[in-house]
């Protein structure tokens, strides 16, 4: 569960939006607004940029900036809608980076990790 209390979404342009109170559970969120509204910015605050928000974000009930970067790639991924940042690879490759969180220094796949990126 992803909770948001008294949350100010800010740039150095100054504040953007807040959110007061919201607590998103299981399932799937679509997140909409204009070019410039702070969606970009908002989803960067969840994967803990500190600087880019004031409040508390929480992931299940434990604070978002606590958490260390590799166990939050565990629990949150992001797909970017921009191509140029994955290149020319295909679709099985990009999911493929999903499991990195998951694999040795070495990043080779694992047959666990092949079963679940099909």
């Amino acid at each position: 569960m992803l909770k948001f209390k008294n949350v100010h979404i800010k740039t150095d342009g100054g504040p953007l939006f807040q959110i007061k109170d919201l607590e998103l559970k299981d399932g799937l969120v679509a997140l909409m607004g204009r070019n410039g509204a702070g969606k970009s910015t908002l989803i960067k605050s969840i994967l803990g940029n500190k600087s880019l928000f004031e409040g508390t974000i929480t992931l299940d009930n434990k604070n978002i900036g606590d958490f260390a970067a590799k166990d939050l790639a565990k629990l949150i991924s992001v797909v970017a809608t921009k191509p140029t940042l994955f290149g020319n690879h295909s679709g099985r490759e990009v999911l493929n980076l999903g499991r990195l969180p998951y694999q040795n220094l070495m990043a080779k796949l694992t047959t666990e990790d092949k079963v679940k990126v099909d």
